[in-house]
């Protein structure tokens, strides 16, 4: 929902934001610090959040933070996913 809410009222700089962030994971992934990728993970779905310029949604996600990032830790070990995770990002992007 967020991403569609941000497709469609994007801030003048907001799709450049977010393509630096899909870079940055893209440069992480080539590294193995997979909290590295976590963080920026983060930053890229904040923006996200922040473009839909949505307050319920940002406090829902936020909400939901906590058992989000036990999943995430668990499933970003996994290289693949990880891949794949980018994938999603790009084509969001």
């Amino acid at each position: 929902m967020a991403a569609r809410l941000c497709a469609e009222r994007p801030g003048p700089d907001d799709l450049v934001a977010l393509r630096r962030l899909a870079e940055d994971l893209d440069y992480t992934i080539l590294s193995s610090e997979v909290r590295v990728f976590l963080r920026h993970n983060a930053a890229f779905h904040g923006k996200i959040i922040a473009c839909a310029r949505n307050p319920e949604l940002a406090e829902l996600v936020s909400r939901l933070s906590i058992p989000l990032m036990r999943f995430q830790f668990l499933a970003f070990v996994d290289r693949g996913f990880i891949r794949r995770s980018q994938e999603d990002h790009l084509a969001i992007t």
